[in-house]
């Protein structure tokens, strides 16, 4: 009886033992499992982490390229709204003299040279060219600058060559200036023949 009991006392030990083992080899299986679903889970949350920091920095690079778009687009609006046609020379003459008289630009000559004039682009809006307009004046050396700047501002488009001041230092009231402004115009009269055929 004795040897019968210890017999089913080993037993017992054994199937305990068994059963630790047991309960071992699954708590690690079930860890290493749980280890690696937690490193996949790292994984796909950096990758998504990182594809936030991309998308978001593919969001400011697209406005910052449609900001430069519109401020693009704002700058041709109001460079276009700058350049007149043929058609409005008399206007341009009149905006320029009503200007140098605000500032006391004393205009002896105010003439187109149209055998300088020089043409840009053509194309389907028309011929694009610059018309040299000769101004011969008497004025202020700060006055005549203030009388640019004033036309600069506002709705013409052109650029100043051969600017001459003589008579007189940057202080005097009276000296005499000669410069050539040179318009850039539009003549749309110039606008190819869409129905011509092209030989």
């Amino acid at each position: 009886d004795q040897l019968s009991a210890q017999d089913e006392k080993v037993r017992y030990a054994i199937l305990a033992v068994v059963l630790v083992l047991v309960a071992a080899i699954d708590f690690f299986a079930i860890m290493n499992f749980q280890l690696g679903a937690l490193h996949s889970m790292k994984e796909e949350i950096k990758r998504i982490s990182d594809d936030s920091v991309r998308v978001n920095a593919d969001a400011q690079r697209v406005q910052q390229v449609q900001r430069s778009l519109d401020d693009m687009k704002a700058k041709l609006l109001t460079l276009n709204n700058k350049i007149h046609t043929v058609q409005e020379m008399p206007s341009i003459f009149e905006q320029i003299s009503r200007t140098a008289n605000e500032f006391h630009v004393n205009i002896e000559q105010l003439a187109p040279s149209k055998e300088a004039e020089e043409v840009l682009s053509t194309g389907p809006d028309g011929k694009f060219y610059t018309l040299p307009i000769v101004i011969n004046a008497h004025s202020g050396y700060h006055m005549f600058n203030r009388f640019l700047g004033k036309l600069e501002a506002s709705d013409l488009l052109f650029l100043v060559r051969d600017l001459k001041m003589d008579g007189g230092d940057k202080d005097a009231v009276n000296i005499a200036i000669s410069a050539t402004l040179k318009i850039v115009l539009v003549d749309h009269a110039s606008q190819p023949d869409k129905g011509a055929v092209k030989k």
